[in-house]
Order: C-alpha cells, then sequence, then structure tokens
C-alpha cells in the first residue's frame, strides 16, 4: 500500500492492492502513471526513504551512453563512504515538518 499524507497530516492519495514485497519504487512509479494517480504538484516534493528514485518517475526512456573512461577529465568515483548525513538531515526535515504541523493545529 501506498499512502500520501499532506503537510497538515490527512491523507490525500491512497493506493491499496500491492503487496509487502513489492519494491517502493515500483509501487510508486505505478502510483504515478496511473490515469487519475498521484500528481506531485511543480514545486513540490515528496519525502521517502532512499528505496525510493529521485528522478521524474514518467520519464521512460534512457540513454545508455558510451564512454571512455581514460579519456575522461575527472575518473568515475569507485567507492563511497557510508555517511548517516542524509538520514540525519531527512530526520531533521522530518521533524521540523512535524513541530510546524502540530504548533499550527495548536491553534486550530
Amino acid at each position: 500500500m501506498l499512502s500520501v499524507c499532506s503537510q497538515d497530516g490527512y491523507f490525500i492519495y491512497v493506493l491499496p492492492g500491492w503487496e509487502g514485497s513489492a519494491a517502493d519504487g515500483r509501487v510508486l512509479r505505478d502510483a504515478i502513471s496511473r490515469r487519475n494517480g498521484l500528481r506531485v504538484p511543480q514545486g513540490q516534493y515528496y519525502l521517502v526513504d532512499a528505496r525510493y528514485t529521485n528522478c521524474d518517475p514518467l520519464e521512460d526512456e534512457v540513454e545508455e551512453l558510451e564512454v571512455d573512461v581514460d579519456k575522461m577529465d575527472n575518473p568515475p568515483i569507485q567507492n563511497l563512504d557510508t555517511s548517516d548525513e542524509w538520514a540525519t538531515f531527512r530526520d531533521n526535515l522530518a521533524n521540523e515538518m512535524f513541530n510546524a504541523f502540530t504548533s499550527n493545529r495548536a491553534f486550530t
């Protein structure tokens, strides 16, 4: 199941029917490609975990480029060090959004 909440904490989209073993990106791609599916307004974003792609999900074509690595100015990255920097940023953003949501609701 895929569910989407607004910044106010209200469910604005629900896509049931996927089994638990389905890849997260596949479920998101299905939700966005449906005729009356999920739409992310221009200038808005969705906050997800690392298993989702960060690109335009409606782009079907991916061009494969043949590149001669020896002729590149900057060689490709061979390995990445693990870091909690992105997870910390994501968690802080989620906490800020939740705190703003709860403080706004206290006055309504």
